[in-house]
């Protein structure tokens, strides 16, 4: 193996390392514990903390702490529960990024009685009594009591102008949460010399944009080796032929590539052999053998075992799945430069 790319070890990987569970990927099939029994204690602790009036920046209105239990949901203008997006949030819950939940007091048509109608939040309430139990107390936003045509209004105005975040602001929520994957999937990309586009300050090339690819690369332990191949791949190649080499496409088949035949590529070769086309060519050579090549791998291993003699990479190798390949003792934190 060549020295630039030599692998280190740091003993076997967690399954928090060896599975992301990144909040626009998680399944409801792929769940067993909601979230780590360590991490619910200290939001247990977090709870009746001071800190969480800063933490959901309820600055500008009334906050009232009142019981999950005396929080309804009303069925003629708020939409039901998506499990699926219920179990994201419970997978990944951090209390310290609930955001804003808003309530109406609703307890004037209760005769009087204390009861609040959930305006915004209705999955991370719900994902906060399962977690914790309807007693559990939370600092809310509280409106003043509106006829239910006003509420309805309201509901529509935070939902419908709701702007959906991005995968950038994903990532920086959850450096900012100072999730260790994402720290270190940013350490590989800065030791590399990869800019994240809308995460880092410069986004000029190498810059990476398909994130999801990012996160899955880390999970197999080959992200740091799959960015330094490409970079120095097109390191002297023209704009044109590398302006879609760290794109959705290359980066799947070459996490592929690598993962499947970590232990028999020369990575310089590789390299070599990669910048000998542009990524366009490899896209549209993917492309074209994709009904019979899932993996996306085949025209790779061609071009690399072209006038080899000795280390060539077993064609039949490529049709093993993918889960089959675990990423035992790989990197998964680089030194950063």
């Amino acid at each position: 193996m060549a020295k630039n790319y030599t692998r280190t070890t740091s003993g076997k990987l967690t399954n928090k390392q060896l599975t992301w569970k990144g909040i626009w990927s998680t399944s409801p099939k792929s769940m067993g514990k909601l979230t780590n029994p360590d991490k619910l204690e200290e939001n247990k602790k977090l709870l009746n903390v001071q800190s969480m009036l800063s933490g959901n920046k309820l600055l500008q209105h009334p906050v009232k702490e009142i019981s999950l239990n005396s929080i309804e949901w009303n069925p003629s203008y708020n939409r039901g529960l998506n499990n699926h997006h219920l179990y994201q949030i419970m997978s990944n819950f951090d209390l310290r990024a609930l955001g804003q939940i808003l309530v109406c007091d609703v307890s004037k048509e209760h005769g009087g009685k204390k009861a609040y109608e959930i305006i915004d939040g209705n999955h991370r309430m719900n994902a906060c009594k399962t977690l914790f139990g309807l007693n559990t107390r939370l600092k809310v936003m509280v409106l003043p009591y509106m006829p239910i045509e006003e509420r309805a209004l309201v509901y529509e105005m935070y939902n419908d102008q709701r702007k959906a975040m991005s995968q950038a602001d994903l990532f920086r929520a959850r450096e900012i949460q100072q999730d260790q994957d994402t720290l270190n999937i940013r350490s590989i990309c800065k030791s590399v010399g990869v800019n994240i586009a809308g995460v880092t300050e410069s986004s000029t090339y190498p810059v990476i944009k398909a994130f999801t690819q990012m996160y899955r690369g880390y999970s197999y332990g080959v992200l740091a080796v799959v960015l330094r191949v490409i970079r120095d791949a097109y390191a002297e190649a023209s704009t044109v032929n590398r302006e879609t080499a760290f794109g959705q496409p290359m980066l799947r088949s070459l996490i592929n590539l690598i993962n499947i035949y970590w232990d028999d590529l020369d990575f310089d070769r590789l390299a070599s052999k990669l910048g000998e086309l542009s990524s366009r060519e490899w896209i549209n050579r993917v492309n074209a053998v994709k009904q019979s090549d899932i993996n996306g791998v085949m025209p790779f291993v061609e071009h690399y075992n072209k006038n080899l003699r000795s280390g060539k990479l077993d064609l039949a190798k490529q049709y093993i799945p993918i889960k089959e390949f675990e990423p035992v003792n790989r990197v998964q934190k680089l030194p950063e430069k």
